[in-house]
């Protein structure tokens, strides 16, 4: 007995051990307030509450002596306030793993350094899990790294504003010396540098990760008004560099760098010289789905590119300003390749698109025009210009710009000055191609752009299971873990993700093997491609896509007889000249089609929809039994939309669209009798207008459900 009394005493003896070690290791919040209640002198961090602790009663008033208190896991909540003085600037996590974020965002958080250093400084090897969010970081001065710096770290900082700070020499807002910040939903403004990066620099091999950042009003009086990337590949996405200057680079300079920058604007930067909007020497970076808008420098008013090669992918240039070259300039042997790109309305002494200088680029399926004084200007050099639109002084003459595939014909422009009719105001003109485009299915699907994608899991010989199938057609053309092999996709199942081919592998498909999808044709990055032949320029030719359906998909047609149902888009449509628009068939027998049993309308006046962007189909008598589905889709001759499909079934007497006959159908009917809408769900019987013989058929079909789908 004595024995086990002493095995339960050593059981709970482990027991409170073990709850001790892991209160020792629970993590802590620490307060900070710079006028807590306690506290004799608010605001003034050397005067403070006595029994000062870093509680929520009693809050520490410096920033860094909550992050001294704190231990790995920890966080240091610092309230609403404006932060100054000893132990609120040159703030350093030591290398501790540690949160320090604001209670209720930048807006309210402010940090002041007064000009007697800067905000942060991470120089102890700090990992992403030392992370800094919501503070305006302002008035920060020294001679790198205003706002903040990392030397070997790499911490994350998000929903910060670096705002007002300068430095004698490189990073206003933020200096990255070898190290690989993330940097998300951060403002840089009104940040000044002596020499380089005036919102950010980065330096020795850093790798930062910058996403949905904005740079605007930032200063360099050298290079890199917005950023500057010196023998670093940072990753920049979704960010916007607007008017930013700078004597060369106003919005980003790239030197010895490759940096990868994705779905970012650049829009109103300045340069004394070259580079309005990007300036790169002898540097690689791959630039891709962005715009250049409003940019002005002496040369290269959107980009300038020094014995460099870029690649330069579905951007768009128009409005760009420069003595040469407004919308790109090339020059001492720069080799870019520019493809799918749209320059327009850009304006300069000569080269108004493009100005070649002793350089050789590369231009495919791109759009040229409109650009003054022309489109190409080279000297001493060797462009190749393939399936492109280049526009010369007369579109009429029949002179076309030498290369394969070339045209001088008006791309017709879906509204290339925007609804107030000013090409200058950029951010609402539409590059989309129009229906009678040109420059539709023009392009060369070789120069295209190519879906990755990567294998889920084990497939067999002849299939796939990949991670989005959405991405995949039939007669695709797909290669598996750069074998070299071109295979045929026969079918894709969207639900399991898994794409057959017609070639077989050599062995069953491994996961996290790389497949390439060259039939990808998505040119603009919106997930909407037409005809998988690629067109010219940066903005896809896109039909009308169908947004929404009456009944929903799913949803149930109610009526006798003289169903409705209604397809609206997001732009006009038209019937096709000959068939159907719709194939209309029986679920289980998909040979029972009854596409022909309806009529067909896009006429405002029948649909009721001014824009032309709705299609009504009306059942002509009752063909449609109850209780029956049917599958829903666009005719394979109705080319002049996205196409689309869907199911309904046939429910007599659901006129509250539950998918089974209720009682508060009675009161649907109920509540609309006496409408005439012919359109309307609660007239059940299909007569045209809404009466009490409705009720019948509730009566009837009481009970009713929707079966399963066959």
């Amino acid at each position: 007995m004595s024995r086990l009394l002493s095995q339960r005493t050593l059981a709970l003896l482990l027991i409170c051990l073990l709850a001790a070690a892991g209160n020792a290791y629970a993590q802590t919040t620490w307060y900070v307030d710079d006028d807590a209640p306690g506290d004799p002198n608010a605001g003034d961090p050397t005067v403070s509450d006595p029994n000062e602790d870093g509680s929520a009663t009693h809050p520490f008033d410096a920033i860094q002596e909550g992050i001294d208190a704190a231990v790995n896991g920890d966080t240091v909540l610092v309230l609403d306030g404006e932060y100054t003085g000893v132990g609120n600037y040159d703030l350093d996590f030591g290398g501790r793993l540690i949160t320090v974020q604001s209670a209720n965002g930048a807006a309210g958080c402010v940090i002041d350094c007064e000009w007697m250093g800067r905000g942060f400084y991470f120089d102890s090897g700090e990992s992403a899990a030392a992370v800094v969010e919501g503070f305006t970081i302002t008035n920060g001065n020294a001679d790198v790294g205003g706002g903040m710096y990392s030397a070997d770290s790499s911490p994350t900082v998000t929903r910060c504003t670096f705002s007002g700070n300068t430095v004698g020499h490189w990073g206003g807002g933020m200096c990255n010396e070898n190290s690989s910040p993330t940097v998300t939903h951060c403002t840089f403004s009104g940040n000044t540098t002596v020499y380089y990066g005036g919102g950010m620099l980065n330096k020795g091999s850093s790798t930062p990760i910058v996403t949905h950042c904005t740079f605007n009003g930032n200063t360099a009086d050298e290079h890199g008004g917005g950023m500057y990337n010196w023998q670093s590949t940072p990753t920049v996405t979704h960010c916007m560099f607007s008017d930013n200057d700078a004597q060369d680079g106003g919005g980003m300079y790239n030197y010895y760098s490759s940096p990868k920058v994705t779905q970012c604007t650049f829009t109103g930067n300045s340069t004394v010289y070259q580079g309005g909007g990007m300036y790169n020497w002898q540097t690689s970076p791959t630039v891709t789905r962005c715009t250049f808008s409003g940019n002005d420098g002496l040369v290269g008013g959107g980009m300038y590119n020094n014995d460099s090669s870029p690649k330069v992918t579905q951007c768009t240039f128009n409005g760009n300003t420069a003595g040469l070259g407004s919308g790109m300039y090339n020059a001492e042997g720069s080799t870019p390749t520019v493809t799918h790109c749209t320059f327009s309305w850009n304006t300069a002494g000569g080269g108004g698109g493009m100005f070649n200088g002793a350089s050789s680029p590369t231009v495919t399926n791109s759009i040229l025009w409109n650009d003054t004084p022309d489109e190409i200007c080279s000297v001493n050099s060797s462009p190749v210009v393939t399936y492109s639109d280049v526009q010369d002084d007369d579109p009429n003459d029949g002179t076309i710009y030498p290369g394969t595939g070339n045209i001088d014909d008006d791309p017709l422009f879906v509204d290339p000055d925007g609804p107030d009719n000013d090409p200058n105001t950029w951010d609402d003109n539409d590059y989309h191609l129009a229906s009678d485009s040109p420059c539709i299915n023009a392009g060369d699907n070789a120069a295209a752009v190519v879906f990755t994608d990567t294998t889920t899991d084990t497939g067999t010989q002849t299939s796939v299971t990949v991670a989005d199938p959405n991405r995949y057609t039939i007669d695709d053309e797909i290669e598996y873990d750069g074998d070299g092999v071109l295979r045929t996709v026969t079918a894709v199942d969207p639900n399991s993700g898994q794409v057959s081919f017609d070639d077989p592998l050599a062995a069953a498909s491994e996961p996290n093997a790389p497949i390439a999808n060259y039939g990808w044709g998505d040119i603009d990055g919106d997930d909407r491609i037409f005809d998988y032949t690629v067109d010219m320029g940066a903005d896809e030719f896109t039909p009308p896509q169908l947004t929404t359906t009456e009944p929903p998909a799913d949803g149930t047609l109610p009526k006798m007889q003289n169903n409705i149902i209604v397809c609206t888009f997001d732009a006009p449509i038209a019937l096709p000249p000959s068939g159907e628009p719709l194939v209309i068939t029986e679920l289980a027998d998909p040979n029972n089609d009854v596409s022909s049993s309806f009529s067909y309308s896009v006429d405002p006046n029948d649909t009721g929809d001014p824009t032309g962007a709705t299609l009504k189909a009306t059942e002509n008598g009752a063909v449609l039994p109850d209780q029956t589905w049917y599958h829903v889709s666009s005719a394979p001759g109705w080319t002049d939309v996205l196409p689309f499909e869907f199911d309904l079934c046939v429910l007599h007497g659901d006129a509250y669209l539950s998918g089974r006959v209720t009682t508060s159908d009675y009161s649907m009917v109920k509540a609309h009798l006496g409408e005439r809408d012919t359109d309307a769900r609660y007239d059940l019987n299909g007569s045209g207008r809404v009466t009490v013989a409705d009720y019948s058929v509730v009566k009837a079909t009481l009970g009713n459900r929707a079966p399963a789908k066959p």
